[in-house]
């Protein structure tokens, strides 16, 4: 529901990243399930088909719980430093803005 497909997303990277310090790198994606909540018995359950239809009620349930996300978890990478490389994980050890 983030009108992101992976496919896509991975087939951009990778012609973005050609010929920079990130040729070479992988992008994971992890797809979440749609949630959706009945608004009128409040069962919570997973939309299929793109099918807003609670399965205990019949009503239509139009509050989204999940599944709209899309969240860069982590980043992975090297100094550059070849005489002794060291792994950075993580976005936090960045100041906002670079």
């Amino acid at each position: 529901m983030a009108a992101v497909v992976p496919e896509s997303l991975t087939f951009c990277f990778k012609l973005i990243s050609e010929n920079t310090i990130a040729a070479g790198a992988e992008i994971e994606i992890e797809s979440l399930p749609v949630i959706s909540r009945c608004s009128d018995c409040g069962t919570l359950f997973e939309v299929e088909n793109l099918m807003f239809i609670c399965p205990q009620c019949q009503a239509p349930a139009l509050e989204l719980v999940s599944g709209r996300e899309l969240t860069l978890l982590n980043i992975e990478g090297e100094t550059g430093d070849h005489d002794g490389a060291v792994e950075n994980s993580g976005g936090s050890e960045h100041s906002p803005g670079q």
